[in-house]
């Protein structure tokens, strides 16, 4: 049933991966133009900002990821996270 990826699909979802990456970046951009402009914090504290949340979700994402793969219920595997988690 877990049937290998083709390089064909590879390819796919990585090029619609980096069209939404595109678009993600182009608002992560807008926003450190707003937390300097409109809040006024100095662009450094922005981007010190910005970069440690980077860090922090580059530990986290991977593990929440292992824990709602591992997760089994009724409902599905992905279905009470999205929920229940705010």
């Amino acid at each position: 049933m877990n049937k290998a990826l083709t390089w064909r699909e590879k390819i796919s979802y990585g090029i619609a991966d980096m069209g939404f990456n595109f678009y993600w970046t182009n608002i992560a951009t807008f926003l450190l133009i707003y937390y300097t402009d409109v809040f006024g914090i100095s662009a450094g504290a922005a981007a010190s900002m910005m970069f440690t949340i980077k860090i922090i979700n580059a530990f986290t994402d991977p593990m929440i990821g292992a824990a709602a793969d591992r997760t089994t219920t009724r409902f599905g595997k992905f279905r009470p996270y999205l929920i229940w988690v705010p």
